[in-house]
């Protein structure tokens, strides 16, 4: 959930920064542009703060935001007189320098085919209300979020209903007005003592309101085709529909201040060019006459808000920027056309953007290549090797002279300690590095170097594909005696998932995908259960074989189809031939063993882990 919150946090500052450059090139550029640009124009935005596909743009310092930023010393300082290598020794898993192992006991999931998390506790007394926010952030966003969109749609049929009580049947000579302008189209006429200036709302079933006056038989019949066809062109144009656009996108972002100055200004924006498609025909006094209507038409009150309706003119607040609009109107040359088109193309460009959440490193450094990537792994092997050489050269071939002294048998064992510990220590920091998007890997799956950003292509070829690491596991799956790490897959939004195992071996970090049903209900010890089918299931390890693994099937249950199709089922425990009675005590034994320990894929935790 907070993966989606990030994403909309992201479009959310991409949305942002598109919109504070539309709003700084305004003034330079409003007499050069129709008003139909300045209206329009809005929809990238929009866009924008709903699709998260583009080219991405990092904010520095920002990788902590929902991982407990400024919270690290919770876990990792001696808050209450313990270092953060004793918080961990008290009861967590990891790739600690004394090669220890032991995980600390998880919580009853609910699912045993689901993984088991373990929370990094905080030392101290004081409640983690960090963490407490950010298990609820989703909520509140998404509270905000209906409460926002809801509070239109509750004042919009409030309003609605009010106002279609109060219908009454137009006068027959404006209504033939209004029939041969609309010509046979889905939008009708009333008129209303609610209102006071005419207005277009509805979008099924569109109706222009007038406030109940007879304007033809009046005398007013051009000014009643002046107001008509300024409603008429928000029909036209399903100004309606984007207004409601607006407000289902500012109802996602309504924690973002700057989403209501954008609705406001789509606001204004719209009557701006209303007005300009209006007048484009009309001759300078015609103009005047148009603005004087506008004038004369002032609403007097406020409609709701929340009302989703277009008005004539809504105050007499926004009427100077109308007016002068109105008497300067010129028509725009080439020049200004392509100038438009050029700005747009600019804008779009821009818009394309997404915000991106990382530490702030430089994306040469993230991207290196992979020649560079390898032989910086061979090194810290090298490096552990030139370790254990000397600590072996020192006790093997000293001089038996006069003044050397053998070494003792202690000595030597701690010798061979501090070795293991410095071959932990670098085989944890590549981990580390991978994890943490400073290093790459090599996916066996996709046959080439990837970022731990990129998890998607190993997962599959398909672009449209999204992978994310949401937690994961340190697990001696093959019980070599070096740790490998698991990463839980979020695929395509919790649609399906799969597992992206790592594995460090000669200097390099290996990665191979599995899916859910063959990789299954981890065991601290690496085994995992398996099902391709009710009849054939059962539980296994992982086997390396140089950059490539196997599934041993240790226990495991297979089906078989005689000429008649009738299904057999053979069992095999520990890889022999069994009975099924013995196989389900097997099954029973598993599934009683230690779970594996999850951890919520965070810096805080990797950093503390992987130690």
């Amino acid at each position: 959930m907070n993966n989606l919150l990030l994403t909309i946090l992201s479009v959310s500052v991409s949305g942002s920064v598109l919109s504070l450059l539309i709003f700084l090139l305004r003034p330079l550029i409003k007499d050069r542009v129709s008003k139909a640009f300045l209206y329009y124009i809005w929809l990238l935005v929009l866009l924008r703060l709903v699709f998260p596909f583009g080219y991405n743009f990092s904010i520095p310092g920002t990788s902590q935001l929902f991982t407990g930023a400024g919270m690290q010393s919770a876990a990792t300082s001696a808050v209450d007189g313990r270092t953060s290598s004793d918080t961990i020794s008290d009861g967590q898993t990891g790739l600690q320098s004394d090669g220890n192992t032991e995980a600390p006991a998880s919580g009853d999931s609910g699912d045993k085919n689901l993984p088991t998390t373990a929370a990094i506790p905080a030392t101290g007394n004081s409640p983690d209300f960090w963490g407490l926010v950010k298990e609820n952030l989703f909520y509140v966003w998404l509270a905000g979020s209906i409460g926002s969109f809801c509070w239109f749609a509750t004042v919009y049929i409030l309003f609605s209903r009010k106002l279609s009580r109060s219908f009454v049947a137009p006068h027959s000579d404006d209504l033939a007005v209004f029939k041969k302008m609309t010509r046979g189209e889905k939008v009708r006429l009333a008129c209303s003592r609610q209102i006071n200036t005419p207005m277009l709302m509805g979008v099924f079933h569109p109706v222009v309101v007038f406030p109940q006056l007879a304007y033809t038989a009046n005398g007013m019949g051009s000014e009643f085709c002046g107001i008509l066809r300024h409603e008429l062109t928000h029909y036209h144009r399903h100004d309606i529909v984007y207004k409601w656009l607006v407000v289902f996108v500012t109802s996602l972002h309504w924690f973002n201040p700057l989403v209501y100055l954008i609705r406001r200004e789509i606001g204004n924006a719209c009557e701006l060019s209303c007005d300009e498609a209006v007048i484009k025909s009309m001759t300078i006094s015609e103009r005047k006459y148009y603005g004087n209507t506008l004038l004369a038409l002032a609403a007097k009150r406020r409609i709701p808000s929340g009302a989703m309706a277009t008005t004539l003119c809504q105050g007499k607040k926004q009427l100077k920027g109308r007016l002068l609009s109105i008497m300067n109107y010129k028509k725009k040359t080439r020049a200004a056309v392509a100038f438009m088109i050029v700005l747009t193309l600019v804008l779009t460009g821009c818009s394309a953007g997404v915000a991106s959440f990382d530490s702030g490193k430089a994306a040469a450094d993230q991207e290196s290549s992979s020649s560079a990537i390898q032989e910086e792994q061979t090194n810290n092997l090298e490096k552990l090797s030139q370790s254990s050489a000397a600590s072996d050269k020192t006790s093997v071939t000293s001089a038996p002279d006069e003044t050397s002294t053998a070494s003792s048998p202690d000595e030597d064992s701690e010798k061979q300690d501090s070795a293991q510990s410095s071959g932990t220590a670098s085989i944890a920091e590549a981990y580390k590095a991978v994890l943490q998007g400073n290093a790459e890997f090599f996916s066996v799956d996709a046959n080439k170097n990837l970022s731990i950003n990129q998890l998607n292509q190993a997962v599959s070829d398909d672009s449209s594909v999204t992978a994310t690491a949401t937690k994961f596991a340190i697990v001696d799956l093959d019980n070599d005696g070096t740790p490998e790490v698991v990463l839980w897959l979020n695929v395509n939004s919790d649609n399906y998932y799969g597992f992206e195992v790592l594995r460090y071996q000669d200097g390099i970090i290996y990665g191979y995908t599995l899916w859910y049903r063959s990789f299954m209900d981890l065991k601290e010890n690496g085994t995992f259960s398996f099902s391709s089918g009710a009849a054939d299931s059962g539980f296994g390890k992982i086997n390396f074989s140089g950059n490539s693994c196997s599934i041993d099937e240790i226990t495991y249950s297979e089906s078989s189809y005689d000429s008649n199709n009738n299904m057999s089922v053979s069992y095999f425990v520990d890889h022999e031939s069994a009975t099924e009675e013995e196989f389900l005590s097997a099954i029973d034994r598993q599934s009683e063993a230690a779970a594996a320990t999850w951890y919520d894929f965070t810096n805080d935790n990797i950093g503390i882990m992987l130690k």
